[in-house]
């Protein structure tokens, strides 16, 4: 087995302590995601934005497919999304600021693949 050392935020480390023992598994299975979906955004070389985090963590969480179609950003991550939404349309964005804006999108596109999927199927 080989040893990968990661630099990562201290809130991303705590959480990713905490699944100390399924790490390996994690990563296998978001790389397998990100690698099966084409259609994604590439990640932009930066950290990611608090949705991204918070999206993590609520999926290790296990979610029911109650709480995948309820998931919703917390009210900072929203109002950080809204000030990066009208700056673009006011003034355009940084570079970092155009980044952070792709790290949502990301997280957008996997939570509605998500919820798509955890719809109850339709009565016929």
């Amino acid at each position: 087995m080989v040893t990968i050392t990661l630099q990562v935020p201290d809130e991303l480390a705590q959480r990713l302590n905490a699944e100390r023992e399924r790490l390996p598994e994690i990563l296998e299975r978001a790389l397998e995601l990100l690698l099966a979906d084409t259609s994604a955004p590439p990640l932009p070389i930066v950290p990611p934005a608090a949705a991204f985090s918070e999206m993590i963590e609520f999926l290790s969480s296990h979610p029911s497919p109650e709480q995948i179609l309820s998931f919703k950003l917390s009210p900072r991550a929203q109002a950080r999304l809204v000030e990066l939404l009208e700056k673009n349309r006011e003034a355009g964005l940084t570079e970092t600021e155009r980044a952070e804006l792709d790290w949502y999108e990301y997280v957008h596109h996997i939570m509605a693949r998500l919820k798509a999927q955890a719809r109850p199927p339709a009565a016929s």
